[in-house]
């Protein structure tokens, strides 16, 4: 999924702010965090499963999955745009 011009200056931002607190590449608990699975058993299964929202891949000599912060960033800049804003409510005085 492209992010759309207004979605593109957030994704950057988060993107930057994933890298400098995580690093160009996520795995594990980081991973886990970035993507709002409640624990590390949730992610693995939704990758069991195939319906994580990002491209997750291996890499040679570590164990688990990983996905590029971009990605990641891309997803959570877009992951609300297809929502309407929600609706206001009043509190009672």
């Amino acid at each position: 999924m492209q992010p759309t011009r207004t979605d593109a200056s957030a994704a950057k931002m988060i993107e930057a702010t994933l890298i400098r607190e995580e690093g160009a590449i996520l795995g594990g608990d980081a991973l886990r965090r970035a993507l709002g699975y409640r624990s590390l058993d949730a992610l693995r299964k939704a990758i069991r499963r195939g319906t994580i929202p990002v491209t997750v891949f291996p890499l040679q000599g570590r164990r688990g999955r990983f996905a590029l912060a971009r990605d990641v960033a891309v997803w959570l800049a877009t992951v609300g745009c297809d929502q309407s804003p929600p609706t206001p409510t009043r509190r009672p005085a």
